[in-house]
């Protein structure tokens, strides 16, 4: 019990406030109608007596919060918000085939750079998903030229074609050929397929571009593909439009702007949807929207 408060430390607060202010409102309340000598409070050692257990019943609500928490919530048939690491469920071998949704830029680059004082303008950062991923896949034996390689056949398989090529005033690194954003590319590794969705715009200095009309036109045809494409499979996403994206959402509205799309066009879900929150931001997103 005491790991899972601690683990759940942001949202065991946030109900021991709320369930606060509702006893000592109630407390208060009852004052105005009633003296304290009907409740026998009249030495010190009563008042705090009284204190502590208002504390206490605070305390108890927030406790049973936390420990009846669901760390997996159905919001509809085909719609599950789920806390977990996107990179178990996308590289493990156990179960049937999956779609893990990985957010990438305009132009599908492979370059991360790491050691960013060597490099004028960092491309891909190792801390967003579209790095970790490339960086996975790296572990596993899969080069960058690899990827380009898979990027592209999608790409042409589909009849995609670029919506601008950069000069290379503009970008002098990395890819030229720009898509337009909820272009997808697929790529697949064992039993996942990954859809490199194309999500923000890198600017001239490489830095990552996006708006809440364009996160949600870009949400919107990826419902469309996995509708034409998704054959059936469960898709994994992780929470969209937050961190470097730039698109100026906070997680908590991330996952409420997916679920509510999502459940909008359920009928579009051939298969399973989980929206996955890192288990590490649990205290700061609740799967409860």
């Amino acid at each position: 019990m005491l790991k899972k408060i601690q683990i759940n430390g942001r949202l065991f607060l946030d109900r021991f406030k709320i369930a606060s202010g509702f006893v000592f409102g109630i407390a208060s309340a009852c004052l105005l109608f009633f003296d304290k000598k009907d409740f026998k409070i009249e030495s010190c050692c009563s008042k705090i007596i009284a204190l502590v257990i208002l504390l206490l019943l605070a305390l108890g609500y927030a406790i049973f919060k936390v420990i009846t928490y669901k760390e997996i919530e159905r919001v509809k048939g085909k719609l599950i918000l789920t806390y977990g690491d996107l990179w178990e469920e996308a590289f493990s071998n156990k179960g049937k085939k999956k779609i893990v949704v990985v957010s990438v830029n305009t132009t599908f680059d492979t370059i991360v750079d790491e050691k960013v004082s060597t490099v004028d303008k960092p491309l891909v950062s190792p801390t967003t998903i579209h790095g970790q991923w490339i960086k996975c896949m790296n572990k596993r034996n899969v080069a960058a030229s690899d990827i380009d390689e898979k990027i592209s056949d999608s790409l042409s398989l589909q009849g995609i074609n670029p919506i601008k090529e950069l000069s290379e005033d503009i970008k002098n690194r990395g890819k030229v050929r720009c898509y337009s954003k909820g272009t997808i590319a697929q790529c697949e590794y064992g039993n996942t397929v990954f859809y490199l969705l194309a999500l923000s715009e890198f600017d001239k200095k490489n830095n990552a571009q996006n708006t809440k009309e364009e996160l949600v036109h870009t949400i919107m045809k990826l419902i469309d593909y996995y509708n034409e494409k998704g054959n059936g499979f469960d898709m994994y996403v992780p929470l969209l439009g937050t961190g470097q994206s730039r698109t100026g959402i906070t997680r908590k509205e991330s996952l409420e702007i997916m679920t509510s799309l999502f459940e909008l066009y359920e009928e579009k879900l051939q298969g399973c949807v989980n929206i996955v929150v890192y288990s590490k931001d649990r205290d700061k997103v609740s799967l409860g929207v």
